[in-house]
């Protein structure tokens, strides 16, 4: 059996990028054409659609709402792990530790509010709270991080806050038992981040 091939026409390209960056402010340049189409492709076949011109039609109506979010989800390239440049983590411990220092003189709370603002599948977020966790130790401060991302499939990985080993690859042991729950039986492979 062989899968259909797509053409994707520079007309059509053009719409659907327009579109995605309407809706989520991705720039989809040129160089992008293939990996939108390699992309998309799958959700054509997957919806038999014969066409991305008819694709395009049909996201852009009212049914096609849950469509437009699955394309927006196969567009969106989603790399993440946990502690991924570590310099900045550091950074962000060595910015809260002057904060810390500059208010405890005058006897305030410390309130930190942080935006991951492409979490993906929560790595990145979990991180933060880790870093802001190790840094602030027995000292008075709340912290707040909100973690959003275009893709709601992404998030749905990373509200469950489970991971296979592969991902915990980096982390020292250390860490790994102060923050994570490791399965057994048939969670087996896997951590959970605790709460």
């Amino acid at each position: 059996m062989t899968m259909s091939t797509f053409e994707l026409k520079n007309n059509d390209f053009e719409k659907i990028s327009r579109l995605v960056y309407e809706q989520c402010g991705i720039y989809l340049h040129e160089g992008k054409k293939e990996l939108v189409k390699a992309r998309l492709s799958k959700r054509l076949r997957a919806g038999s659609y014969k066409s991305f011109s008819e694709y395009y039609r049909y996201v852009t109506t009212e049914e096609g709402t849950n469509e437009l979010v699955s394309m927006i989800d196969s567009i969106s390239t989603n790399l993440t792990s946990f502690f991924r440049e570590e310099s900045h983590f550091a950074t962000l411990g060595h910015i809260i530790l002057l904060a810390i220092e500059k208010t405890a003189h005058r006897g305030s709370r410390n309130n930190f509010k942080i935006w991951s603002a492409g979490c993906s599948t929560g790595e990145e977020p979990y991180t933060l709270a880790i870093t802001v966790k190790e840094t602030v130790g027995q000292h008075s401060f709340d912290v707040s991080i909100l973690a959003t991302d275009i893709s709601t499939k992404v998030l749905k990985i990373a509200e469950a806050g489970i991971y296979g080993q592969e991902s915990i690859k980096n982390i020292s042991p250390e860490i790994l038992k102060r923050y994570f729950q490791v399965g057994t039986g048939q969670s087996a492979g896997y951590v959970r981040i605790k709460k």
